[in-house]
Protein backbone atom coordinates (compact mmCIF):
# COMPACT_ATOMS: atom_id res chain seq x y z
CA UNK A 1 0.00 0.00 0.00
CA UNK A 2 1.30 3.47 -0.90
CA UNK A 3 1.10 6.05 1.89
CA UNK A 4 1.04 9.55 0.49
CA UNK A 5 0.08 11.42 3.67
CA UNK A 6 -0.73 14.41 1.46
CA UNK A 7 -2.81 16.31 4.01
CA UNK A 8 -0.38 15.71 6.88
CA UNK A 9 2.47 17.04 4.75
CA UNK A 10 0.42 20.04 3.61
CA UNK A 11 -0.39 20.86 7.25
CA UNK A 12 3.31 20.68 8.13
CA UNK A 13 4.31 22.99 5.27
CA UNK A 14 1.65 25.54 6.19
CA UNK A 15 2.68 25.60 9.85
CA UNK A 16 6.39 26.11 9.15
CA UNK A 17 5.83 28.78 6.49
CA UNK A 18 6.86 32.42 6.96
CA UNK A 19 4.08 34.86 7.88
CA UNK A 20 3.84 38.60 8.70
CA UNK A 21 5.17 39.36 12.20
CA UNK A 22 6.02 35.63 12.42
CA UNK A 23 2.74 35.14 14.30
CA UNK A 24 0.50 32.41 12.94
CA UNK A 25 -2.61 31.01 14.63
CA UNK A 26 -3.91 27.54 13.79
CA UNK A 27 -7.72 27.36 13.88
CA UNK A 28 -10.13 24.49 13.31
CA UNK A 29 -13.36 25.79 11.78
CA UNK A 30 -16.57 24.45 10.18
CA UNK A 31 -16.53 23.76 6.45
CA UNK A 32 -17.38 26.69 4.16
CA UNK A 33 -19.46 26.02 1.05
CA UNK A 34 -17.65 28.64 -1.03
CA UNK A 35 -14.14 27.36 -0.14
CA UNK A 36 -13.08 24.12 -1.79
CA UNK A 37 -9.45 23.98 -0.60
CA UNK A 38 -8.34 21.83 2.33
CA UNK A 39 -6.99 24.82 4.26
CA UNK A 40 -7.44 28.56 4.12
CA UNK A 41 -4.71 31.05 5.05
CA UNK A 42 -5.76 34.53 6.15
CA UNK A 43 -2.85 36.97 6.29
CA UNK A 44 -3.12 40.33 8.07
CA UNK A 45 -0.58 42.93 9.12
CA UNK A 46 -0.53 41.71 12.75
CA UNK A 47 -0.81 37.95 12.41
CA UNK A 48 -1.86 35.18 10.07
CA UNK A 49 -4.38 32.42 10.54
CA UNK A 50 -4.17 28.91 9.13
CA UNK A 51 -7.71 27.54 9.06
CA UNK A 52 -8.16 23.78 8.97
CA UNK A 53 -11.74 22.94 8.06
CA UNK A 54 -13.59 20.19 9.93
CA UNK A 55 -13.79 18.00 6.84
CA UNK A 56 -10.03 18.33 6.34
CA UNK A 57 -9.48 17.61 10.03
CA UNK A 58 -11.38 14.32 9.74
CA UNK A 59 -9.51 13.34 6.58
CA UNK A 60 -6.18 14.09 8.31
CA UNK A 61 -7.27 11.88 11.21
CA UNK A 62 -8.10 9.01 8.85
CA UNK A 63 -4.94 9.49 6.78
CA UNK A 64 -2.67 9.51 9.85
CA UNK A 65 -4.57 6.81 11.73
CA UNK A 66 -4.53 4.38 8.79
CA UNK A 67 -0.77 4.82 8.43
CA UNK A 68 -0.21 4.47 12.17
CA UNK A 69 -2.26 1.27 12.44
CA UNK A 70 -0.27 -0.36 9.65
CA UNK A 71 3.00 1.00 11.01
CA UNK A 72 2.59 -0.51 14.48
CA UNK A 73 1.58 -3.84 12.96
CA UNK A 74 4.49 -3.80 10.55
CA UNK A 75 6.80 -6.77 11.05
CA UNK A 76 9.75 -5.66 13.21
CA UNK A 77 12.21 -7.29 10.84
CA UNK A 78 10.79 -5.28 7.94
CA UNK A 79 10.51 -2.09 9.99
CA UNK A 80 14.26 -2.19 10.53
CA UNK A 81 14.63 -1.66 6.79
CA UNK A 82 13.15 1.84 7.00
CA UNK A 83 15.23 3.98 4.69
CA UNK A 84 17.71 5.91 6.82
CA UNK A 85 17.95 8.72 4.27
CA UNK A 86 14.23 9.42 4.44
CA UNK A 87 13.55 8.35 0.85
CA UNK A 88 9.82 8.89 0.41
CA UNK A 89 9.67 5.93 -2.00
CA UNK A 90 10.10 3.68 1.03
CA UNK A 91 6.68 2.62 2.31
CA UNK A 92 7.51 3.50 5.89
CA UNK A 93 10.19 6.16 5.45
CA UNK A 94 11.27 8.44 8.28
CA UNK A 95 9.67 11.42 6.59
CA UNK A 96 6.35 9.64 6.05
CA UNK A 97 6.30 8.61 9.70
CA UNK A 98 7.22 12.15 10.73
CA UNK A 99 4.32 13.61 8.72
CA UNK A 100 1.97 11.02 10.21
CA UNK A 101 2.88 12.09 13.76
CA UNK A 102 2.07 15.71 12.87
CA UNK A 103 -1.38 14.68 11.69
CA UNK A 104 -1.86 12.73 14.90
CA UNK A 105 -0.70 15.72 16.96
CA UNK A 106 -3.50 17.77 15.43
CA UNK A 107 -6.16 15.21 16.26
CA UNK A 108 -4.85 13.46 19.40
CA UNK A 109 -2.43 15.87 21.15
CA UNK A 110 -2.09 13.72 24.29
CA UNK A 111 -1.20 10.44 22.56
CA UNK A 112 1.97 9.45 24.46
CA UNK A 113 3.01 6.80 21.93
CA UNK A 114 2.86 9.37 19.12
CA UNK A 115 5.06 11.80 21.06
CA UNK A 116 7.60 9.05 21.72
CA UNK A 117 7.57 8.02 18.06
CA UNK A 118 7.79 11.62 16.83
CA UNK A 119 10.79 12.34 19.04
CA UNK A 120 12.49 9.11 17.93
CA UNK A 121 11.95 9.92 14.24
CA UNK A 122 13.03 13.55 14.70
CA UNK A 123 16.33 12.40 16.21
CA UNK A 124 16.77 9.92 13.33
CA UNK A 125 16.29 12.79 10.87
CA UNK A 126 18.88 14.86 12.75
CA UNK A 127 21.22 11.90 12.64
CA UNK A 128 21.19 11.81 8.84
CA UNK A 129 22.87 15.24 8.86
CA UNK A 130 25.98 13.95 10.59
CA UNK A 131 28.78 15.85 8.89
CA UNK A 132 29.83 19.47 9.24
CA UNK A 133 28.80 19.97 5.61
CA UNK A 134 25.21 19.14 6.59
CA UNK A 135 25.14 21.55 9.54
CA UNK A 136 22.93 24.09 7.72
CA UNK A 137 20.38 21.36 6.95
CA UNK A 138 20.40 20.23 10.56
CA UNK A 139 19.81 23.79 11.80
CA UNK A 140 17.01 24.21 9.26
CA UNK A 141 15.33 21.04 10.54
CA UNK A 142 15.67 22.24 14.15
CA UNK A 143 14.11 25.59 13.26
CA UNK A 144 11.22 23.94 11.43
CA UNK A 145 10.53 21.59 14.33
CA UNK A 146 10.55 24.47 16.80
CA UNK A 147 8.25 26.59 14.64
CA UNK A 148 5.86 23.65 14.19
CA UNK A 149 5.50 23.06 17.93
CA UNK A 150 5.23 26.78 18.69
CA UNK A 151 2.33 27.10 16.27
CA UNK A 152 0.56 24.10 17.75
CA UNK A 153 0.96 25.67 21.20
CA UNK A 154 -0.41 29.04 20.09
CA UNK A 155 -3.39 27.41 18.37
CA UNK A 156 -6.92 28.56 19.09
CA UNK A 157 -7.83 24.93 19.73
CA UNK A 158 -8.01 24.12 23.46
CA UNK A 159 -6.74 20.56 23.13
CA UNK A 160 -3.58 21.72 21.36
CA UNK A 161 -2.97 24.89 23.34
CA UNK A 162 -3.43 23.10 26.65
CA UNK A 163 -1.67 19.85 25.80
CA UNK A 164 0.62 19.00 28.72
CA UNK A 165 2.58 16.61 26.47
CA UNK A 166 3.13 19.35 23.88
CA UNK A 167 4.38 21.81 26.50
CA UNK A 168 6.71 19.17 27.94
CA UNK A 169 8.07 18.52 24.47
CA UNK A 170 8.65 22.28 24.15
CA UNK A 171 11.05 22.05 27.13
CA UNK A 172 12.80 19.13 25.46
CA UNK A 173 13.17 21.11 22.23
CA UNK A 174 14.92 23.92 24.08
CA UNK A 175 17.45 21.46 25.52
CA UNK A 176 17.93 19.81 22.11
CA UNK A 177 18.49 23.18 20.44
CA UNK A 178 20.85 24.31 23.17
CA UNK A 179 22.94 21.16 22.83
CA UNK A 180 23.24 21.40 19.06
CA UNK A 181 23.36 25.16 18.54
CA UNK A 182 25.61 27.71 20.19
CA UNK A 183 23.73 29.73 22.86
CA UNK A 184 23.55 32.96 20.85
CA UNK A 185 21.78 31.13 18.00
CA UNK A 186 19.06 29.79 20.27
CA UNK A 187 16.76 32.79 20.07
CA UNK A 188 15.25 33.46 23.48
CA UNK A 189 12.59 35.83 22.18
CA UNK A 190 11.04 33.14 19.96
CA UNK A 191 10.53 30.91 22.99
CA UNK A 192 9.17 33.74 25.14
CA UNK A 193 6.67 35.02 22.57
CA UNK A 194 5.11 31.56 22.26
CA UNK A 195 3.86 31.86 25.83
CA UNK A 196 2.15 35.16 25.14
CA UNK A 197 0.75 34.07 21.77
CA UNK A 198 -0.75 31.11 23.61
CA UNK A 199 -2.14 33.32 26.37
CA UNK A 200 -3.87 35.56 23.84
CA UNK A 201 -6.31 32.69 23.29
CA UNK A 202 -6.26 31.03 26.73
CA UNK A 203 -5.12 33.54 29.40
CA UNK A 204 -5.20 31.12 32.33
CA UNK A 205 -3.54 28.17 30.57
CA UNK A 206 -1.91 26.30 33.46
CA UNK A 207 0.60 24.47 31.27
CA UNK A 208 1.78 27.65 29.57
CA UNK A 209 2.33 29.46 32.87
CA UNK A 210 3.98 26.44 34.45
CA UNK A 211 6.36 26.01 31.51
CA UNK A 212 7.20 29.71 31.74
CA UNK A 213 8.28 29.20 35.35
CA UNK A 214 10.46 26.30 34.23
CA UNK A 215 12.24 28.55 31.72
CA UNK A 216 12.59 31.30 34.34
CA UNK A 217 14.24 28.90 36.78
CA UNK A 218 16.66 27.46 34.25
CA UNK A 219 17.57 30.03 31.61
CA UNK A 220 19.53 33.03 32.88
CA UNK A 221 19.35 34.88 29.58
CA UNK A 222 15.53 34.77 29.55
CA UNK A 223 14.90 35.64 33.18
CA UNK A 224 14.67 39.43 33.07
CA UNK A 225 12.74 39.50 29.78
CA UNK A 226 10.19 37.02 31.16
CA UNK A 227 9.83 39.06 34.33
CA UNK A 228 9.27 42.34 32.48
CA UNK A 229 6.77 40.84 30.06
CA UNK A 230 4.82 39.10 32.82
CA UNK A 231 4.73 42.29 34.90
CA UNK A 232 3.42 44.24 31.92
CA UNK A 233 0.85 41.51 31.27
CA UNK A 234 -0.31 41.66 34.90
CA UNK A 235 -0.77 45.42 34.77
CA UNK A 236 -2.94 44.96 31.67
CA UNK A 237 -4.97 42.04 33.12
CA UNK A 238 -5.77 42.79 36.74
CA UNK A 239 -8.13 39.82 37.15
CA UNK A 240 -5.79 37.11 35.82
CA UNK A 241 -4.84 35.07 38.88
CA UNK A 242 -2.34 32.96 36.90
CA UNK A 243 -0.27 35.94 35.78
CA UNK A 244 -0.16 37.58 39.23
CA UNK A 245 0.79 34.25 40.77
CA UNK A 246 3.66 33.96 38.27
CA UNK A 247 4.81 37.51 39.05
CA UNK A 248 4.85 36.73 42.78
CA UNK A 249 6.76 33.52 42.01
CA UNK A 250 9.42 35.46 40.09
CA UNK A 251 9.81 38.11 42.78
CA UNK A 252 10.12 35.44 45.46
CA UNK A 253 13.51 34.52 43.97
CA UNK A 254 15.06 37.88 44.88
CA UNK A 255 17.74 37.52 47.53
CA UNK A 256 18.00 33.77 47.13
CA UNK A 257 14.45 33.08 48.27
CA UNK A 258 12.78 30.38 46.22
CA UNK A 259 10.36 27.52 46.51
CA UNK A 260 11.05 23.80 46.32
CA UNK A 261 9.51 23.70 42.84
CA UNK A 262 12.52 25.69 41.55
CA UNK A 263 14.83 22.88 42.55
CA UNK A 264 12.54 20.38 40.83
CA UNK A 265 12.62 22.45 37.63
CA UNK A 266 16.41 22.50 37.61
CA UNK A 267 16.69 18.81 38.39
CA UNK A 268 14.40 18.14 35.44
CA UNK A 269 16.56 20.31 33.21
CA UNK A 270 19.68 18.42 34.26
CA UNK A 271 17.95 15.08 33.59
CA UNK A 272 16.86 16.17 30.10
CA UNK A 273 20.31 17.55 29.33
CA UNK A 274 22.08 14.33 30.28
CA UNK A 275 19.48 12.24 28.44
CA UNK A 276 19.88 14.05 25.10
CA UNK A 277 23.61 14.51 25.47
CA UNK A 278 23.97 10.72 25.68
CA UNK A 279 21.56 10.09 22.79
CA UNK A 280 23.36 12.54 20.50
CA UNK A 281 26.80 11.21 21.33
CA UNK A 282 25.64 7.60 20.88
CA UNK A 283 24.15 8.47 17.48
CA UNK A 284 27.07 10.60 16.27
CA UNK A 285 25.00 13.79 16.24
CA UNK A 286 27.48 16.65 16.51
CA UNK A 287 26.80 18.89 19.49
CA UNK A 288 28.01 22.42 20.05
CA UNK A 289 31.41 22.56 21.71
CA UNK A 290 30.56 26.04 22.96
CA UNK A 291 27.98 24.85 25.47
CA UNK A 292 28.83 23.34 28.83
CA UNK A 293 26.22 22.58 31.46
CA UNK A 294 28.71 23.66 34.13
CA UNK A 295 29.28 27.15 32.73
CA UNK A 296 26.52 28.76 34.80
CA UNK A 297 24.28 29.60 31.84
CA UNK A 298 21.49 27.57 33.35
CA UNK A 299 22.02 28.31 37.06
CA UNK A 300 23.23 24.73 37.50
CA UNK A 301 25.94 23.36 39.74
CA UNK A 302 26.67 19.84 38.59
CA UNK A 303 28.45 17.02 40.33
CA UNK A 304 28.12 13.33 39.55
CA UNK A 305 27.33 12.26 43.12
CA UNK A 306 25.71 15.38 44.53
CA UNK A 307 23.49 18.02 43.07
CA UNK A 308 23.25 21.29 44.94
CA UNK A 309 22.03 24.01 42.57
CA UNK A 310 22.97 27.53 43.43
CA UNK A 311 20.02 29.88 44.06
CA UNK A 312 18.53 31.31 40.89
CA UNK A 313 20.33 34.55 40.06
CA UNK A 314 17.63 37.20 39.98
CA UNK A 315 17.92 40.65 41.45
CA UNK A 316 15.43 43.46 41.11
CA UNK A 317 14.52 46.12 43.64
CA UNK A 318 11.68 44.73 45.76
CA UNK A 319 10.57 48.12 47.11
CA UNK A 320 10.35 49.58 43.60
CA UNK A 321 8.34 46.66 42.27
CA UNK A 322 6.10 46.59 45.33
CA UNK A 323 5.35 50.29 44.90
CA UNK A 324 4.63 49.82 41.19
CA UNK A 325 2.12 47.07 41.98
CA UNK A 326 0.58 49.21 44.70
CA UNK A 327 0.38 52.16 42.31
CA UNK A 328 -1.48 50.16 39.65
CA UNK A 329 -3.92 48.89 42.30
CA UNK A 330 -4.62 52.45 43.45
CA UNK A 331 -4.81 53.80 39.91
CA UNK A 332 -7.34 51.19 38.81
CA UNK A 333 -9.07 51.00 42.21
CA UNK A 334 -9.26 47.36 41.32
CA UNK A 335 -11.93 45.15 42.81
CA UNK A 336 -10.03 41.99 41.83
CA UNK A 337 -8.18 39.85 44.36
CA UNK A 338 -5.12 38.67 42.31
CA UNK A 339 -3.09 41.93 42.56
CA UNK A 340 -3.76 42.10 46.29
CA UNK A 341 -2.68 38.48 46.66
CA UNK A 342 0.63 39.34 44.98
CA UNK A 343 1.08 42.22 47.45
CA UNK A 344 0.26 39.89 50.33
CA UNK A 345 2.91 37.36 49.23
CA UNK A 346 5.56 40.10 49.04
CA UNK A 347 4.55 41.53 52.42
CA UNK A 348 4.98 38.11 54.02
CA UNK A 349 8.29 37.36 52.32
CA UNK A 350 10.19 40.66 52.48
CA UNK A 351 10.59 42.53 55.76
CA UNK A 352 12.20 45.43 53.90
CA UNK A 353 8.69 46.65 53.06
CA UNK A 354 7.29 48.96 55.74
CA UNK A 355 4.04 47.22 56.62
CA UNK A 356 3.10 49.46 59.52
CA UNK A 357 3.19 52.66 57.46
CA UNK A 358 1.14 51.05 54.69
CA UNK A 359 -1.42 49.52 57.06
CA UNK A 360 -1.90 52.79 58.98
CA UNK A 361 -2.67 54.53 55.68
CA UNK A 362 -5.09 51.80 54.64
CA UNK A 363 -6.86 51.86 58.02
CA UNK A 364 -7.50 55.60 57.63
CA UNK A 365 -8.85 55.08 54.09
CA UNK A 366 -11.16 52.26 55.21
CA UNK A 367 -12.45 54.31 58.16
CA UNK A 368 -13.24 57.31 55.93
CA UNK A 369 -14.99 55.10 53.35
CA UNK A 370 -17.15 53.40 55.97
CA UNK A 371 -18.08 56.72 57.59
CA UNK A 372 -19.03 58.30 54.26
CA UNK A 373 -21.11 55.35 53.07
CA UNK A 374 -22.49 54.42 56.51
CA UNK A 375 -21.51 50.87 55.64
CA UNK A 376 -19.38 48.39 57.52
CA UNK A 377 -17.69 46.25 54.88
CA UNK A 378 -19.35 42.81 55.12
CA UNK A 379 -17.53 39.49 54.79
CA UNK A 380 -18.60 36.01 53.86
CA UNK A 381 -16.21 33.05 53.98
CA UNK A 382 -13.36 35.50 54.78
CA UNK A 383 -14.01 37.44 51.59
CA UNK A 384 -15.67 40.87 51.20
CA UNK A 385 -18.91 40.99 49.26
CA UNK A 386 -21.29 43.67 47.99
CA UNK A 387 -24.57 43.80 49.97
CA UNK A 388 -27.75 43.48 47.95
CA UNK A 389 -28.73 47.12 48.34
CA UNK A 390 -25.47 48.34 46.72
CA UNK A 391 -25.17 46.05 43.71
CA UNK A 392 -26.70 48.62 41.34
CA UNK A 393 -24.23 51.33 42.33
CA UNK A 394 -21.15 50.25 40.39
CA UNK A 395 -18.76 52.76 41.98
CA UNK A 396 -19.75 51.92 45.54
CA UNK A 397 -19.72 48.20 44.73
CA UNK A 398 -16.21 48.52 43.33
CA UNK A 399 -14.98 50.45 46.38
CA UNK A 400 -16.47 47.92 48.80
CA UNK A 401 -14.30 45.23 47.24
CA UNK A 402 -11.30 47.57 46.84
CA UNK A 403 -11.23 48.50 50.53
CA UNK A 404 -12.42 45.07 51.58
CA UNK A 405 -9.34 43.43 50.09
CA UNK A 406 -7.10 45.92 51.86
CA UNK A 407 -8.83 45.05 55.11
CA UNK A 408 -8.36 41.34 54.37
CA UNK A 409 -4.60 41.78 54.08
CA UNK A 410 -4.37 43.83 57.27
CA UNK A 411 -6.30 41.20 59.21
CA UNK A 412 -3.92 38.51 58.01
CA UNK A 413 -1.10 40.25 59.87
CA UNK A 414 -2.87 41.49 62.98
CA UNK A 415 -6.31 42.02 64.45
CA UNK A 416 -8.01 44.87 62.67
Amino acid sequence: MTHRLTLCKELFELLIDEYPQDHCILTIAPDQQNIKSNFYVDKTSNHSEVICFKGTYLRILKEAHDYFNEFINFDMRERSKINRKGNNNAEYSYWNTYYMTIGMFLCTPEHKTIFTLHEEIFIKLLQQYGSDDDKAKKIDLLNKELKLIQRFLSSENNRLNKSSSMWHYYKKLYVINQLILSPEKNKDNDYIMTFFHSLMKHPTNYYSWNTMRWFFDNIDSMRMALFEKVKRYCFQHSSNCSSWSALAYFLNHVGGHEREISLYHRLEFKRLWKHYDKIFRDNDIIISQEVDIEDGIFSLSVEDQKYHPQPVKFNVDIKTNFNEILEIIELLRTDQWPPFLCLFVLLKKFEIINRQELFDKWRDEIRVFQEETHLYIPYQYNKPFVPEGFTDDLLIARDIMFYGFKKTIIEEFDDY
